[in-house]
């Protein structure tokens, strides 16, 4: 609310950032500060004053430019006099997803860390940034996926959203690794052909395979889903009182 907002012009030294801030990488610095040098610093940077700091709410980016790059000792500021947590951590998220695209898992743990505030639901998320519901859940199974391959994102920002996600709605943690080898290598780079290798062998691939070679798929199988072995058992039984009956029952004449 406007009557809750003032502008000031602060020390930079008294600016801090937000360690829950949802992004932890900042590029293009530099370019940023030789354009504030030449025009000023045009939009000011919101935070709010808590004792003798002011916590950076949106703006880190220009923030750091300026005190990295530039000879500014203080610049404009929004000043949020009331703490809301909820309004603060929509406003990070907004500005990060509309200026510059955070990376997937961190906007994955943005989300999640909204939701578990308590003070906001998945419909209401999806209202304040501009994406459907479905997006927002499909993001946050990216938190799914197992610790080496979180690690290993950031070498790889060429790998599309969709793969990672559909690695990450595996729940067997060795299939994942499997499938993530397969993406990184480019050896799948579609998410219909990831989604096809995750819902199982076709036919005509078993039929190729030797014993040994089908019983490593049963056994991915029933890791991934406990119920196949009672559906295996209960089949073999099945088939074995079929055959039982055809050999007891005498041709018909």
């Amino acid at each position: 609310k406007e009557q809750q907002i003032v502008v000031e012009k602060i020390e930079l030294e008294k600016i801090v950032p937000d360690p829950q801030q949802p992004r932890k990488s900042f590029t293009g610095l530099e370019e940023l500060a030789e354009t504030i040098k030449t025009h000023g610093l045009q939009n000011p940077i919101h935070v709010r004053k808590e004792n003798d700091q002011y916590i950076i709410i949106t703006g880190e980016r220009r923030w750091r430019a300026c005190r990295e790059h530039t000879t500014l000792k203080t610049i404009p500021c929004f000043v949020h006099a009331a703490e809301d947590q909820q309004t603060i951590r929509c406003l990070q998220l907004i500005e990060n997803l509309q200026r510059e695209d955070l990376k997937p898992l961190e906007e994955a743990a943005a989300y999640q860390s909204l939701l578990n505030s308590g003070e906001i639901t998945q419909k209401e998320l999806a209202n304040a940034v501009g994406v459907s519901e479905t997006e927002i859940s499909r993001t946050l199974k990216l938190l799914h996926l197992v610790e080496a391959i979180q690690q290993e994102l950031g070498d790889y920002p060429e790998i599309a959203k969709s793969l990672l996600v559909e690695i990450a709605q595996e729940k067997d943690t060795d299939r994942q690794r499997e499938f993530w080898e397969k993406v990184k290598t480019g050896q799948i780079e579609k998410r219909a052909e990831l989604r096809r290798e995750r819902q199982g062998l076709k036919k005509k691939d078993l039929a190729q395979m030797d014993a040994e070679e089908i019983w490593e798929v049963i056994k991915k199988a029933v890791r991934t889903d406990k119920e196949i072995l009672k559906k295996l058992i209960n089949a073999a039984q099945f088939e074995r009182l079929l055959r039982q009956e055809r050999e007891e029952t005498p041709p018909q004449v």
